[in-house]
């Protein structure tokens, strides 16, 4: 027989290092199916249904039941936040103003007519401007819900100048119903006086975002005269791209092209120069509405009244229901916040409870108070140490051993785990 060959030290032979290397293998496998299983536990309802599966047949409607329940939270979270998104983003739609301007004139009582008045100067006369959004024709919007915005909503400021040199003084006539006047549907101005003059009036509309005027040569470019910042920048950023005028090697730098040139006066400039330069030189206040009215001291308001129709933007009425909707959400979301901190004071009124009792009693009684201390960690220290084998399964068997105070305890518990 030939003898055994030796082994190197230290080295297992090659057979017993493999089957280590696959015990190992299966060692994380298993690891690895005991951490999947550990994330994709089941529920302690799903748990105890499939217990109960064979016995009762109708279980299963249940568990269809809460997989349905489950799939209608993750659609209605997934509508909820497509909602809150779309409030983010407004959207406007163009509604017409109808604006009356008109004046009623009030005659001199002439046992009251001061002699030494200068001419003209008898009499009063009164001028109004108001202003109402038409009613939308779609059978689905609702007044009652959604009530349409005032006049003053729409208009920042109103500028009277009389063109009569009995108001020299007293013109220009300014009015701010957006900030001093709010929900008006119009605004007045009396003074007194007998002579027919023409007023100019100039109406600043209120732009909400704000929207500015785009100067020429670069409103021709883009086509755009009226528009938010925004958008002005988006539309020059658009006309740079659909044209490739970025420079390849540094992609903040434009490379102007005719055009862009002769906006600018410049061959190459960078991103943010541009969006400077847009703002301080191509974006500009609104202009006013320019408006002549002939005040009259003859005939009534209806004889006297002017009529016209601004178009102008407000939110859109189904939106509106959907930031009521957001509001809600809101609302309830403090609610919850405010119910979690009052269960935390409640806790934490608890706890000083407790401790506040255990010094009172310590406090009125210290001999008894250690007594019963040590005799309740003593009755602690039993059923602790007491070993398995004192149980009695023939007691644990029977009904009665489970109606104890302990067992609903025990049942949630083993349920939370």
């Amino acid at each position: 027989a030939e003898p055994p060959q030796k082994m190197p030290v230290g080295r297992p032979p090659k057979k017993l290092a493999e089957k280590r290397k696959l015990l190992a293998l299966q060692q994380s496998e298993s690891q690895q199916s005991d951490n999947i299983k550990k994330i994709k536990k089941p529920r302690p309802v799903e748990r105890i249904f499939d217990k109960i599966a064979p016995y009762i047949p109708e279980s299963k409607l249940y568990l269809s039941l809460l997989e349905f329940e489950k799939r209608l939270d993750v659609t209605m979270c997934r509508k909820r936040s497509d909602i809150l998104e779309a409030v983010k983003k407004p959207a406007k739609v163009t509604r017409t103003l109808r604006l009356y301007i008109y004046n009623t004139y009030v005659k001199p009582d002439p046992a009251s007519e001061d002699p030494q008045a200068p001419s003209g100067s008898s009499g009063s006369w009164t001028l109004r401007i108001q202003g109402h959004l038409l009613p939308l024709q779609d059978p689905l919007f609702r007044s009652d819900i959604t009530p349409p915005p005032k006049f003053s909503t729409f208009i920042s400021r109103i500028s009277i100048k009389l063109d009569s040199p009995l108001y020299k003084h007293d013109s220009p006539v300014e009015f701010n119903p957006a900030t001093e006047i709010q929900d008006c549907d119009g605004v007045e101005l009396k003074r007194t006086g007998s002579a027919e003059f023409p007023a100019q009036i100039q109406l600043y509309i209120n732009y909400s975002p704000s929207k500015y005027k785009v100067e020429p040569p670069l409103s021709t470019l883009l086509g755009i005269t009226l528009e938010t910042k925004p958008k002005v920048l988006m539309a020059l950023w658009t006309y740079i791209r659909d044209k490739h005028l970025q420079d390849t090697a540094d992609r903040s730098m434009v490379m102007c092209d005719p055009p862009l040139r002769q906006v600018f006066h410049m061959d190459t400039m960078k991103l943010h120069t541009m969006a400077e330069k847009l703002s301080t030189d191509f974006l500009r206040a609104p202009d006013p509405i320019q408006i002549t009215y002939q005040v009259k001291m003859s005939g009534d308001a209806a004889d006297n009244e002017d009529c016209y129709d601004l178009e102008v933007e407000v939110d859109d009425p189904s939106q509106l229901e959907a930031r009521q909707y957001t509001e809600t959400l809101n609302a309830l979301h403090e609610a919850d916040n405010i119910n979690s901190q009052m269960k935390e004071l409640a806790n934490e009124l608890g706890k000083h409870k407790k401790r506040r009792d255990l010094l009172l009693g310590f406090f009125s009684s210290p001999v008894d108070f250690v007594n019963n201390l040590i005799v309740s960690q003593s009755n602690d220290l039993a059923i602790i140490s007491e070993p398995i084998s004192s149980r009695d399964p023939e007691v644990e068997r029977r009904a009665s051993f489970y109606e104890q105070p302990w067992t609903a305890e025990a049942v949630k518990r083993y349920l939370q785990t």
